[in-house]
């Protein structure tokens, strides 16, 4: 089964996860729900960018294949700067609760 890193939107947490955590486990899928800096247990740090990749980037070296990884909102946008950088660390991205106008090539 392939990993899932699943990042938070703003003014939330990690937390916001337990219930897609629950059934993804139960369907046999390893999970991590990440708390960006700013949010959840690390609300008294600053939220930066670098902040957040450098959380996803260690959520991602923690799994033992390259994960999917699952953004809501902020962490949308947090994730797809991500896999811009690291396409081929990654099995893929799922974005929910962001727009951006894509531009292919």
């Amino acid at each position: 089964m392939i990993p899932i890193v699943l990042v938070h939107g703003t003014r939330t947490s990690s937390v916001i996860w337990e219930s897609q955590e629950e059934a993804l486990r139960l369907s046999g899928h390893l999970t991590t729900a990440v708390d960006l800096p700013g949010h959840g247990v690390r609300t008294d740090e600053r939220f930066t960018l670098q902040g957040a990749m450098g959380t996803i980037d260690q959520a991602v070296n923690a799994c033992a294949r390259p994960p999917l990884l699952v953004g809501l909102s902020l962490g949308g946008y947090t994730s797809l700067a991500y896999a811009a950088e690291h396409q081929k660390r990654l099995s893929g991205v799922v974005l929910s609760g962001c727009s951006t106008e894509l531009a292919w090539r």
